[in-house]
C-alpha cells in the first residue's frame, strides 16, 4: 500500500511552480558569455578574410590589365590554399579545447624574447641559443602546419611510421625543403626543421605581419606593427593572449619544464605589450647600425615586392615601412628604459660575430641565464671560425635625395664606423 502523503510530496517535487524541469539560466549566461569573445574572433577573422580577397580583386589603386591579371591568377589559388590550411589549423585548435586542454595550466617560465629591427642579427642570435638544451623554440614546421597540439601528435606519429616504412615521404620533403633552402639564401637560413618565428602561428588570425607584401591594404597589419601606440593597445592585448595559449600548446607538447625561446623582429613594435603578458620574461634586444640594417631589409624584400608587384598596388609602402621600421627602434629604446637591466639586455651584431664566446657570455650573466655544454660547444665553434657577416647588405643604387633622407632620419642608431657591419 502507498502512502498517499509521500505521494503528495513526490508530486509537489515534480509539478511545483519552483521545481519544473528546465534550462539553467545562470548555466545558459554563462555559455553565451563564454562563447562571445569566439564569436568576435571569427567575425573579425571573416572580415579579414574578405577584405584579403578584394583586394586582389578590387585593388584600391589599379596597377594595369598586365599585372593586376598575374596578381590575379597567382594570389587567388594562393590566397585559397592558404585558406584551407588555416581553416585546418582553425578546427585542429579547436579540439585542442576538447582532448588537450590541460595546455591551459602550463607555466612559462621566465620566456626569453628576441627582439630588434630586421636585418641586426635576430636570426643569427635565435639560432645561436637554440643550441642551449634547456630552451626550447618552434620549429618552421610546427608554425606553418601545427600550431595545435592536436596536429603536432598526428604528423610526429606519421613521421615515425613513414620511418618504418621507407621514409618515402621524407626524402620528398626533403627535396621540397632544399628548394626552399635555395630560394632564401643570403636572406634567411631557413628549413622545416630550423628556428623560426613564431609569428607565423598567429596565422590563423591573420595578425601575421608577413601578409602585408601581398596584402599592403590591411590596415590591421600596420595597426599591428605598432601596436604599443596607445591607440592600438586593446589589439594588441587581444593578440597577445591568444600568442601565449599557443605558446602553452608549444610548451605542453614539448616539456613544460623547457624556457621558451622566441624571436620575432616584428614584435618589435609590441615589445611593451610582450612584457605586460609575460611579466617575467626576459628580453635580447639585437642591435645593428641603423642605415645598414634598414638598406639590408629593404634588399631582402625588394624580390618578393617585384614578384607581388606590392609597390604598384601600393605607391606608399615603402613609406610606410620606413615609419615602422622607425617606430621599432624608438619603442625599443623604450623598453629598454621601462625594464631593469636583469630583464632586458642588447648585444650588437658587429660584437656577436666578432667575439661570440664574450658577447654571449655577458648576455647570460646580465639576464641570469646560465650557460650550457652544448651551447658552450656551439661558441668554442664560431670562435675558431671567420666572423659571421649579414646575407644582405646593400639595396643597390639609391637616389641620393632618398639616401640622405634615410640617413638622417636613422641617425641616432648610427653607430662607430668601426663596428659597422
Amino acid at each position: 500500500m502507498i502512502d498517499s502523503g509521500h505521494t503528495e510530496s513526490a508530486g509537489a517535487q515534480v509539478s511545483g511552480p519552483d521545481r519544473r524541469p528546465g534550462i539553467d539560466k545562470a548555466a545558459l549566461a554563462g555559455l553565451v558569455a563564454g562563447a562571445r569573445p569566439w564569436c568576435r574572433d571569427i567575425a573579425r577573422t571573416c572580415y579579414r578574410w574578405c577584405h584579403l580577397f578584394g583586394q586582389l580583386v578590387v585593388p584600391r589603386v589599379f596597377p594595369g590589365c598586365q599585372v593586376y591579371l598575374r596578381r590575379l591568377l597567382l594570389g587567388l589559388p594562393g590566397l585559397l590554399l592558404m585558406l584551407a590550411v588555416q581553416l585546418l589549423n582553425a578546427a585542429a585548435l579547436l579540439l585542442d579545447e576538447l582532448f588537450f586542454r590541460r595546455y591551459r595550466k602550463v607555466a612559462l617560465h621566465r620566456p626569453v624574447f628576441i627582439l630588434g629591427v630586421p636585418r641586426s642579427g635576430t636570426t643569427y642570435t635565435h639560432h645561436l641559443l637554440s643550441s642551449d638544451t634547456r630552451f626550447t623554440t618552434v620549429r618552421l614546421w610546427e608554425a606553418l602546419f601545427a600550431p595545435s597540439i592536436t596536429q603536432r601528435q598526428v604528423l610526429t606519429r606519421l613521421a615515425r611510421l613513414d620511418a618504418c616504412l621507407g621514409g618515402y615521404m621524407g626524402r620528398l620533403l626533403s627535396s621540397v625543403e632544399q628548394r626552399l633552402q635555395s630560394s632564401m639564401d643570403g636572406i634567411h637560413p631557413t628549413g622545416l626543421h630550423c628556428p623560426e618565428e613564431d609569428f607565423l602561428l598567429l596565422m590563423s588570425s591573420l595578425d601575421c605581419f608577413l601578409l602585408v607584401l601581398a596584402f599592403p591594404d590591411s590596415h590591421w597589419l600596420w595597426n599591428l606593427a605598432q601596436g604599443d601606440r596607445e591607440s592600438d593597445r586593446n589589439q594588441t592585448d587581444m593578440v597577445m593572449k591568444r600568442y601565449r595559449r599557443l605558446l602553452q600548446r608549444h610548451a605542453c607538447f614539448h616539456g613544460a619544464q623547457l624556457q621558451i625561446l622566441s624571436k620575432n623582429a616584428s614584435f618589435a613594435g609590441l615589445a611593451k605589450g610582450l612584457a605586460d603578458e609575460f611579466p617575467d620574461s626576459v628580453f635580447i634586444i639585437c642591435e645593428r647600425d641603423a642605415p645598414l640594417a634598414v638598406r639590408s631589409q629593404l634588399r631582402s624584400l625588394s624580390t618578393a615586392r617585384q614578384q607581388l608587384s606590392t609597390d604598384r598596388v601600393c605607391p606608399v609602402f615603402e613609406s610606410r615601412l620606413l615609419e615602422t621600421l622607425h617606430f621599432y627602434y624608438r619603442n625599443l629604446d623604450s623598453l629598454k628604459e621601462l625594464l631593469p637591466a636583469e630583464r632586458c639586455a642588447s648585444v650588437a651584431l658587429f660584437e656577436l660575430s666578432r667575439q661570440p664566446r664574450q658577447s654571449m657570455q655577458k648576455l647570460l650573466q646580465q639576464l641570469s641565464l646560465a650557460s650550457s655544454s652544448a651551447l658552450d660547444e656551439t661558441l668554442s665553434t664560431l670562435e675558431s671560425s671567420d666572423p659571421v657577416r649579414p646575407g644582405t647588405t646593400e639595396s643597390g643604387q639609391r637616389q641620393h635625395g632618398v639616401e640622405q633622407a634615410l640617413l638622417e632620419r636613422f641617425q641616432a642608431w648610427r653607430h662607430a664606423p668601426e663596428k659597422r657591419l
